[in-house]
C-alpha cells in the first residue's frame, strides 16, 4: 500500500507543472495524459530503487541522500536524452530546475509515506505548502498572458522545488535525530 501512496503523492507533486505545461501553455491534453502513465510507471520503479537502498545502505540518512542524488541524475538524464532539454540541444533549458524537480518528484512521497511519527508534521507541512503553492501557480498561469508563460513558468518552478530542498534537509535532519535517540 505503501507503493500506491507513494505514486500517488508523485503524481500530486507533478500536477500544477503539468498541467501548466501541457494544458495551459502547450494545450496538449492527450500529452498530459501520456506524462501520467509514464509519471505512474518511472515513480514506481523509483519506488523500488529506494527500497533497495534502504536495504543495502543501511543509514537512512545516507540512503535518502543516495535517492536524491540518483533522483536528480536520472530526471537530467530522462530531460536530455528523452524530453531533448540537454544544454547541447535547448540551450534555453533551466538544468537546475530540472534536477531540483526531480529530486523532489521522488523525495517529497518518500517523506510522505515515511511512518516514523517525527515524520508526520513535516509531512503535514509540505501538503499544506505544496497546495499553496499549487494554488498560486494555477492561478498566474491562468491570469498571464500566454505569451510570457513559457518564460515565467519554469522560473516559478525553479524557485518552488529549490524551496522544497528546506524540507529536504528538514527531513535528513529528523532521520538523523531518530537514528541517535536509538
Amino acid at each position: 500500500m505503501r507503493s500506491i501512496r507513494f505514486i500517488g503523492y508523485g503524481i500530486a507533486f507533478t500536477l500544477a507543472p503539468e498541467i501548466t505545461n501541457l494544458i495551459i501553455i502547450n494545450r496538449m491534453p492527450d500529452a498530459f495524459v501520456g506524462a501520467m502513465g509514464v509519471y505512474c510507471f518511472l515513480l514506481a520503479a523509483g519506488y523500488i530503487v529506494q527500497h533497495q537502498l534502504d536495504r543495502i545502505i543501511r543509514n537512512p540518512v545516507w540512503s535518502t541522500l543516495s535517492a536524491m542524488f540518483l533522483a536528480g541524475m536520472s530526471g537530467l538524464g530522462f530531460e536530455w536524452f528523452v524530453i531533448g532539454n540537454s544544454p547541447w540541444h535547448n540551450p534555453d533549458a533551466i538544468q537546475w530546475g530540472m534536477a531540483v524537480y526531480w529530486i523532489g518528484l521522488f523525495t517529497i512521497p518518500r517523506i510522505l509515506t515515511d511512518p516514523q511519527p517525527a515524520v508526520q508534521g513535516l509531512a503535514r507541512t509540505i501538503k499544506v505548502v505544496y497546495i499553496i503553492y499549487s494554488v498560486v501557480h494555477l492561478v498566474i498561469a491562468l491570469r498571464l498572458p500566454n505569451a510570457i508563460l513559457p518564460f515565467v513558468i519554469p522560473l516559478l518552478w525553479m524557485l518552488a522545488y529549490t524551496a522544497f530542498g528546506g524540507f529536504y534537509w528538514r527531513y535528513l535532519a529528523l532521520l538523523r535525530g531518530a537514528m541517535t535517540a536509538h
